[in-house]
């Protein structure tokens, strides 16, 4: 996820990059900078806190904000339905999705495997991929049960119109 970190005189924020807004993660605080000189910023993170240094000196530790996942309808064809979820979560996040056409209850779902920070090697070539499963209940209104830490492609078939 990209961050911004503002740094305007002696004041500073840190906020999450966003499309549409940006989301400020703290209220502006000061950092010890003097006018003229160089300085050397920095930070590092572990995925649940950022810290932010100035010339090797902490100046601010801030907890990473864990959404909701993000969804997407990537595809509307005359016939399917393709929806992306991707859960940054810990937690199975139960996602609504209300679409404007009925679908049938039958549909798959294609989701990447694997737990966090794990990555394939020539040991494990296979210990990330993506698996198929088929499941059932969707409908112009229901709730998908994200997996933690997943990404998902939904496929829905469109009922025949009459």
């Amino acid at each position: 996820r990209p961050f911004l970190w503002k740094v305007n005189g002696g004041q500073c924020s840190l906020e999450e990059f966003g499309y549409m807004h940006d989301n400020k993660l703290t209220e502006d605080f000061a950092i010890s900078v003097k006018p003229g000189e160089y300085h050397r910023f920095g930070y590092e993170t572990d995925g649940k806190q950022i810290r932010l240094y100035v010339d090797g000196e902490l100046q601010k530790e801030i907890s990473i904000p864990y959404g909701p996942a993000f969804v997407s309808v990537v595809t509307d064809t005359k016939d399917e339905i393709i929806i992306k979820a991707v859960n940054f979560a810990g937690d199975v996040d139960p996602v609504s999705i209300t679409l404007d056409c009925q679908v049938q209850g039958d549909y798959t779902v294609t989701l990447l495997s694997g737990e966090k920070g794990d990555e394939n090697s020539f040991e494990e070539p296979e210990k990330v991929k993506n698996i198929t499963v088929n499941m059932h209940g969707a409908s112009s209104e229901f709730v998908y049960e994200a997996p933690r830490y997943s990404v998902s492609v939904l496929r829905l078939k469109k009922c025949e119109a009459f």
